[in-house]
């Protein structure tokens, strides 16, 4: 049962990347956004990445031998469900009219929602390998969301 949740997890998770490169790559062709070409496509770029780490994760041997039994952490808690489907839920269609601070607080939005999943699942009961790459995914969003931040000042300021 563990393995197939933690299986489940890592799929949810390589989806909610994908959806969020897409939803980067239509934001780029919307010509409100020039002025934020350069974060968006870096955005898309590290979605990417972040895709390829979990696949490498749920490709590793090392999930066959997986067993969270013999752990004092967690695997999952209330909390936990609540990031689960927040990442599940998804990325917004962008109108043709929608604007670059709309656009770019929606960004922020997900990129909150991405941070705190990965955050909780840093420290539950995963094989080690699991734990890093999650930890690491913790880290870059962290400076996703400063990233987008910075751009929304800049938006705001104009």
């Amino acid at each position: 049962m563990r393995k197939f949740i933690f299986k489940l997890i890592l799929e949810e998770a390589i989806a909610f990347e994908e959806r969020a490169y897409r939803y980067y790559r239509n934001a780029l062709e919307r010509s409100t956004m020039e002025e934020s070409f350069d974060l968006l496509k870096k955005l898309s770029a590290e979605k990417l990445k972040h895709r390829m780490r979990l696949e490498e994760v749920q490709n590793n041997s090392e999930l066959s031998s997986f067993d969270a039994s013999d752990t004092n952490r967690t695997l999952l808690s209330n909390h936990d469900s609540e990031d689960i489907e927040s990442i599940c839920e998804e990325w917004p269609n962008i109108s043709g009219s929608e604007s670059r601070k709309k656009i770019l607080q929606r960004a922020l939005g997900r990129e909150l929602c991405a941070q705190r999943f990965y955050r909780n699942m840093m420290n539950r009961a995963w094989p080690k390998r699991a734990s890093c790459v999650f930890e690491a995914l913790y880290r870059e969003e962290s400076n996703h969301v400063q990233w987008v931040r910075n751009e929304l000042m800049k938006v705001s300021s104009c």
